[in-house]
């Protein structure tokens, strides 16, 4: 059996339907509480795009977006077979990794809602890398982790290709399997 699996955060374990719903919401905050006008918030997405971490942390209000993020994470839910797959992979003694486009404080606010940092013997986010998902976050994560054939098991479509371009396996959620739930393991 393959002893190493890797992991996407959003998507593929936690709803990240929520970046959607608090896009709004941070723009009006960012114009209510910290008096951000309209124009300037127009001028920082067209530079960042419409990642709401991003448009804050030019706008000098990572505060304000981590204060309205955690109340969403707090109604977010795991997608639905998260905690079986990952006690499964856990109790035949599997490398468990988690590895996310997310920020660290990001990422251990999900982990710390959801009980299941237990399950990961590495967490590597883009801080990690100095990256989002490139193929030097992937480079630098395969060095770093002594990967040789991870199963790598994500709902983008930019994970897998990653993946597979080192010759590793996949399992693209949507595509591969429809759920967590329907992964068939080797004694399956």
């Amino acid at each position: 059996m393959n002893n190493t699996w890797i992991f996407d955060l959003d998507g593929t374990l936690v709803d990240k339907g929520i970046y959607a719903k608090i896009f709004p919401v941070i723009i009006q905050a960012l114009k209510d509480q910290k008096e951000v006008s309209q124009e300037k918030i127009d001028e920082t997405i067209a530079e960042v795009g419409e990642d709401t971490w991003s448009i804050c942390h030019r706008l000098d209000a990572l505060d304000m977006y981590y204060e309205i993020l955690l109340g969403y994470i707090e109604d977010g839910e795991l997608i639905p077979g998260t905690l079986e797959v990952l006690q499964k992979l856990k109790t035949k003694g599997t490398k468990i990794i988690l590895a996310s486009n997310s920020h660290r404080r990001t990422i251990e606010m999900h982990l710390l809602k959801h009980d299941i940092a237990k399950y990961f013997d590495i967490i590597w986010g883009n801080e990690d890398a100095g990256d989002k998902k490139t193929d030097s976050y992937w480079d630098q994560l395969k060095m770093t982790a002594n990967l040789k054939e991870p199963t790598v098991v994500s709902d983008d479509l930019r994970d897998i290709e990653q993946a597979k371009k080192r010759g590793w396996k996949t399992i693209h959620l949507g595509t591969d399997v429809i759920t967590l739930k329907d992964i068939k393991f080797e004694e399956d």
